[in-house]
């Protein structure tokens, strides 16, 4: 009876090891179809998408992403986005992290920031509008229309609050925009806009036009309005035909960079400060499982006179410190020259 009960034991305990076993090795070949689908599902939306699918040397590309799968699957993004070369594509994660390419460290060839703010008791009849960067909600679709009404209604208040008295100009920081959505700052600007086109994107000969019309927002004919703000903006500022001045530096970057191109729609703008970053192109948000996300660059912004700006985008006139900006500025505005 005993032996019977050891070879039992014995027994079961064999059953149990080998169902571990077969259940880790079912595990394995799960994780490896995994990686397997994930890199092909990745080289296929660089190779599809990104804009610089023309310059890669699509076989190292492959050869090397499937070598840094070996070592794990962030390493083997790394790879991607670094043969990639465009520092403006991203990989994220949700809640745990962004991952970025290895590029070599690209030369500052202008260090002018202008950090600080500008005296404003100085300018009591300038108008001053900051337009800091907008993300919103990256996971909740809701919140982030929440978050955006906001943000607009936040500059469109401040608009209506100064121009109620004669103004001899506008001053528009974008010192310091990192970018994020793009839409809910030219809405919010829309009262300075007149209809037309604003600017572009353009991607393998298919240009996608930023325009107003109807008090609204655009790109090609789907209106921005209706997705980040819910209504149509009528308001117009009093005297289209003061001058603004917008501030610029190495910080203004990819949807910084896209406002400036369509403040250049206007016939009354000049720019003041430092370059800016260099990220006037488009990005596109693929779902690659998990809530995570491949944001690829896709194409390149183009203003209303067709130019890109790959370098960044360079002022009328340079300033290093606030206090050369305030000569330009009081120059710009006071100067009846």
């Amino acid at each position: 009876m005993v032996l019977n009960e050891y070879a039992g034991n014995i027994l079961n305990s064999m059953k149990s090891k080998f169902f571990l076993f077969f259940i880790q090795i079912v595990f394995l070949i799960s994780c490896v179809n995994d990686d397997a689908r994930f890199s092909k599902k990745l080289i296929k939306e660089f190779k599809e998408k990104s804009i610089n699918k023309n310059n890669i040397d699509w076989v190292n590309f492959e050869k090397r992403l499937l070598q840094s799968f070996k070592i794990s699957r962030d390493s083997a993004i790394i790879t991607a986005l670094t043969l990639n070369n465009n520092e403006h594509s991203y990989y994220y994660i949700p809640g745990k992290k962004l991952i970025t390419g290895n590029y070599k460290k690209s030369e500052v060839l202008d260090s002018c920031n202008i950090f600080g703010a500008l005296k404003r008791d100085k300018y009591v009849d300038i108008g001053y509008l900051k337009i800091r960067s907008f993300y919103g909600n990256t996971t909740n679709r809701l919140e982030s229309k929440e978050e955006s009404i906001k943000y607009i209604n936040e500059i469109l208040d401040s608009i209506k609050n100064q121009d109620m008295k004669p103004l001899k100009g506008w001053v528009i920081d974008l010192r310091f925009n990192y970018g994020g959505d793009m839409w809910p700052m030219l809405i919010a600007l829309s009262p300075f806009f007149k209809d037309g086109k604003l600017g572009s994107f353009k991607s393998d000969g298919i240009e996608k036009f930023w325009k107003k019309e109807t008090d609204e927002i655009f790109i090609d004919n789907k209106s921005q309005n209706d997705r980040v703000f819910g209504s149509k903006i009528k308001y117009r500022v009093k005297n289209r035909n003061v001058k603004i001045s917008v501030l610029i530096n190495r910080n203004t970057q990819s949807a910084g960079e896209a406002t400036a191109i369509a403040l250049m729609s206007l016939k009354n703008v000049m720019f003041f400060g430092g370059k800016t970053r260099g990220f006037a192109t488009s990005n596109f948000p693929i779902n690659m499982g998990n809530d995570e996300v491949l944001v690829l660059t896709t194409g390149a912004m183009h203003d209303v006179y067709g130019n890109l700006y790959p370098e960044g985008i360079k002022p009328d006139h340079k300033a290093c410190d606030l206090k050369e900006l305030d000569y330009l500025l009081t120059n710009r505005f006071y100067n009846k020259h």
